[in-house]
Order: structure tokens, then sequence, then C-alpha cells
């Protein structure tokens, strides 16, 4: 379970920069 919430996030990070840029 603490896994999936830890890869959320860490997709979310990525997606949100890469929307940024």
């Amino acid at each position: 379970m603490f896994s999936y919430l830890d890869f959320r996030p860490s997709i979310l990070l990525p997606s949100v920069l890469f929307e940024s840029v």
C-alpha cells in the first residue's frame, strides 16, 4: 500500500514538471 502512495506522487511530480516546461 505504501508503494502505491509513493508511486502516485512520484509520477505526478514529473508530469506537472513536464507540463510546466
